[in-house]
């Protein structure tokens, strides 16, 4: 059997997500699909810590980038292996979730690089996923908004999600749900012009709070000189490894030519939102 997991990307709540907030987040293809090769995780990635020492089946990466959820592909891999588990029900989501975050709890020098295990459980959940961190409510929801597309691009920089947690300040980051929380419930009113304008602001309000490269920022910029990008928005720690772009789905043609100017390309878009891990024949 071949587990394949999809990547994700955060829409929204990212650091919310880290103080008890909601996030959203795209669940995409193409999968991460495990192979046949046996291998060593890294030490001090969360496939690694729980294997300790023991090997587990490598994950074949098909964005060929960062930033995707390749490292919380490979611990659902060796989680799923060591609990000999060939069926990924919804029962196992908290399982998988709580051992996911113990592995931090259990090592002081690890604390500080404690994600919040909302990639991971958008990785199970698939869809557009609503993650309730407080709750531990987990919704998969469709694209609501036929005439928006969304693609993601990778800017080809990578920030380790490890270190730049261990450099935030989480205090700095307790006003962060006011600001993301009901941008999320706009989402699920499906209310389209809100929501876009929501990202355009959680982003902005990213940036003022020193969370976002300047590469991204700039990348941002030459992005939106195309009228036909309504908002694009980075992704990742710092926001540097990939960026959403907004746009009519009208003007792919434009906006699949600004792109090209730049030298960038897609790697997956809004019709490739896919369901969650799973196992085939």
């Amino acid at each position: 059997m071949t587990l394949l997991v999809p990547g994700k990307t955060f829409l929204i709540g990212e650091y919310s997500v880290l103080v008890g907030g909601k996030s959203l987040a795209v669940a995409s293809g193409p999968y991460f699909k495990s192979t046949a090769i046996e291998y060593f995780p890294h030490a001090e990635s969360a496939a690694g810590l729980l294997l300790n020492g023991k090997q587990s089946y490598k994950m074949e990466n098909p964005y060929g980038c960062g930033g995707f959820g390749l490292s919380t592909a490979e611990f659902i891999q060796a989680w799923l292996s060591l609990n000999n588990v060939k069926k990924i029900t919804s029962e196992k989501y908290k399982n998988i979730f709580n051992d996911y975050r113990n592995l931090y709890d259990q090592n002081k020098s690890l604390q500080k690089m404690k994600p919040s295990g909302a990639d991971l459980i958008t990785q199970l959940v698939g869809g557009i996923t609503y993650f309730d961190t407080q709750s531990f409510i987990s919704e998969a929801h469709a694209w609501p908004f036929p005439e928006i597309e969304f693609g993601i691009i990778s800017t080809g920089q990578k920030i380790p999600t490890h270190s730049h947690l261990s450099q935030i300040d989480l205090k700095k980051l307790e006003s962060f749900p006011q600001v993301s929380d009901g941008i999320i419930q706009s989402f699920l009113k499906k209310d389209v012009s809100v929501f876009i304008d929501g990202l355009k602001s959680w982003r902005d309000f990213l940036k003022s709070e020193g969370m976002q490269h300047n590469f991204s920022s700039e990348l941002v910029k030459a992005l939106e000189k195309s009228s036909s990008i309504l908002c694009a928005k980075p992704n990742g720690a710092l926001g540097a490894d990939t960026v959403t772009i907004f746009y009519n789905r009208e003007n792919k043609n434009e906006v699949t030519r600004h792109l090209k100017q730049l030298n960038l390309e897609l790697l997956t878009n809004s019709d490739h939102v896919s369901q969650g891990a799973h196992y085939v024949d």
